[in-house]
């Protein structure tokens, strides 16, 4: 049913009454409408892992644990778990029937964005979310560029997409465009490459370093969503790219969990998002930006070098921003702004 004075739809189904509870009471949100996004309304990774964990308990479901992050809007995940879970592909296809060339998002290191479908949807295309292996439990990380690369044009033939437009954020970025480059020599209509701050190839030699800081930004939203929630804990731990030396990132980032009070189940998801960052980051050891006469836009947050892009690119267009790197999948002036120019 949709308010005559708002214009939102309401839930309908018994089943979508089921799930508007359940997202009430991890998100302590008011009740919510058929078009209302998770993450919008104060989801976060953490309570995604809890709801679907809920819905499964409550409705005996087999719900993937990541299932938010593929459908988060509330029509789409009702469909979801009324279809009993996940779509047999790896990746998710969103708007199919929109006109145009087939959006492919290629998500950073961690291998899922989950303010990417808001950001894509101003484009008003089709689009394909690519989902690399490893988040799942029994799923082996991609740790190699080339298996990233072959991954990435499997799951476009899957689709039957023929008529592509690559999209990465970070680290993303750099598999996007070598993707890009690659599906134009196998004879695809590859009409270019938006390129969200991708930064600078990682440097193998600073590895701990690297993974001490992606410890500290599961502990830090670890922190925020319980504190969120009304509990009063105390402010994850330090951790020093050393400890991270001598016991392994693994054991470091359970042992914080733990310190925490975090459930196993929920260890469990996040010690498979280290593993996948640690894979993707260990990946692009060494990148190479090949040359490419493609037609390439790149957002540069906080000053972003672009020097090696546009000695490979000709065809670089570089677009400026103060949005934080941080926050530019959730910046809905600067996704409309950009799909305005596309």
């Amino acid at each position: 049913m949709t308010s005559p004075a708002t214009g939102r739809r309401h839930p309908q189904t018994p089943l979508h009454h089921q799930l508007a509870w359940i997202w009430q009471e991890v998100l302590g949100c008011d009740r919510p409408n058929l078009d209302d996004d998770f993450f919008a309304l104060g989801g976060s990774s953490i309570n995604a892992v809890v709801c679907a964990t809920e819905v499964n308990a409550r409705l005996r479901s087999q719900l993937s644990l990541i299932s938010l992050f593929e459908a988060p809007l509330f029509e789409q995940f009702a469909d979801m778990v009324r279809d009993g879970g996940s779509s047999a592909m790896s990746s998710l296809v969103m708007w199919p029937d929109a006109p145009g060339p087939c959006l492919v998002y290629v998500p950073s290191a961690w291998g899922q964005d989950f303010s990417a479908q808001r950001f894509l949807r101003p484009f008003g295309r089709r689009a394909l979310a690519l989902r690399p292996p490893g988040l799942e439990p029994g799923e082996t990380p991609l740790a190699d560029l080339e298996d990233l690369v072959a991954f990435a044009l499997d799951e476009l033939r899957a689709a039957g997409q023929r008529e592509v437009f690559l999209v990465g954020y970070s680290s993303g970025g750099f598999i996007a465009y070598e993707v890009a480059r690659r599906a134009a020599a196998e004879g695809l209509e590859v009409h270019g490459a938006l390129l969200l701050d991708p930064g600078e190839v990682p440097d193998l030699g600073r590895m701990a370093e690297v993974e001490a800081n992606a410890i500290a930004e599961i502990i830090d939203q670890v922190h925020r969503d319980r504190v969120r929630q009304g509990d009063r804990i105390p402010a994850g731990p330090a951790l020093a790219a050393d400890r991270i030396e001598s016991s392994g990132a693994a054991r470091a980032l359970d042992d914080a969990l733990r310190a925490l009070g975090v459930d196993v189940d929920l260890i469990g998801h996040y010690q498979r998002r280290l593993g996948v960052f640690t894979a993707h980051v260990r990946a692009l050891q060494g990148f190479p930006i090949n040359p490419s006469t493609l037609p390439v836009t790149i957002v540069a947050a906080e000053g972003a070098d672009v020097a090696a892009w546009r000695h490979a690119v000709p065809a670089l267009t570089v677009v400026a921003t103060e949005v934080p790197h941080a926050d530019l999948l959730s910046d809905a002036a600067l996704a409309e702004g950009l799909a305005s120019r596309f």
